[in-house]
């Protein structure tokens, strides 16, 4: 099942050590037990790169990574495949804006949700 989980999100980069951050909602898995997100750059006013993490947890209180993949040119579509994401019951998204400037980016993202046999 598909669930869109970013629409039209507006972050801009900040200088390290503390790069913006940016949290999805929670999405429950049920009874799946395989997850592909997908993550569009839509737009830019300048070179941004976003690190998009998978992140997986039992309470919604305390998440742990899970996947993550580097996004650095605009416009642009990646996608993420993962299997084996027990013992998790809800996974979310984390955008990092790793770019060391003000430039900002669009992102919209979703998350796909599967059984595998």
């Amino acid at each position: 099942m598909y669930h869109p989980v970013t629409e039209r999100l507006a972050l801009a980069g900040a200088p390290a050590p503390d790069p913006t951050q940016e949290y999805t909602r929670a999405t429950a898995l049920e009874d799946k037990n395989a997850v592909m997100f997908v993550v569009w750059l839509v737009a830019s006013n300048g070179a941004v790169s976003v690190k998009v993490f998978l992140e997986g947890s039992t309470d919604l209180c305390n998440w742990s990574p899970i996947t993550d993949l580097t996004v650095s040119t605009v416009p642009s579509y990646t996608a993420s495949a993962t299997t084996g994401i027990l013992p998790w019951a809800f996974v979310r998204l984390r955008y990092e804006v790793t770019s060391a400037s003000s430039f900002s980016v669009f992102i919209r993202a979703g998350i796909e949700t599967t059984t595998t046999t």
